[in-house]
């Protein structure tokens, strides 16, 4: 599979998906949370509100890890994708307002809860390695991509 054609499956997963695994360093230890996200090709948009543990995490630390998965009963059908990338605030506020259209696209609960309001804290995710994880196809088998 070719460069172009990895990406486009791996944003198609990312498309399909809603909750990612977010990992980040928090004060030396690892801090891991479960949230919604949503994505442009290969980046991917959180959001959080000032005052959390993640958000104290990336203020110190952008580089974060991610994972997206399948529920599975069975490790033959393992599926995911793996994620390294650097996190940055978003402080331009039409590429705001483009990442709040895609939340509440998304998922129609943001409309009614705080995302909307000004405290709302937009990131943009750029990936340094993607790993597609498919062990329906084989055991351990992972197709890599890396930023050029």
């Amino acid at each position: 599979m070719n460069r172009d054609e990895l990406e486009q499956k791996i944003s198609r997963y990312l498309q399909e998906h809603s909750i990612c695994t977010l990992a980040t360093v928090l004060d030396g230890k690892p801090h891991a949370s479960a949230l919604e996200y949503v994505n442009f090709g290969l980046r991917i948009y959180i959001v959080s509100i000032p005052g959390t543990a993640k958000v104290q995490a990336l203020a110190k630390n952008p580089d974060v890890a991610i994972t997206v998965n399948e529920s599975y009963l069975d490790m033959r059908g393992v599926q995911g994708v793996q994620y390294w990338g650097t996190a940055s605030v978003v402080t331009d506020d039409q590429k705001k307002e483009r990442i709040r259209t895609l939340f509440f696209d998304k998922f129609t609960v943001f409309r009614l809860i705080h995302w909307r309001s000004s405290k709302a804290m937009f990131y943009e995710i750029n990936p340094a390695r993607v790993d597609f994880i498919d062990y329906r196809r084989e055991f351990g088998y992972k197709e890599k991509w890396l930023a050029e």
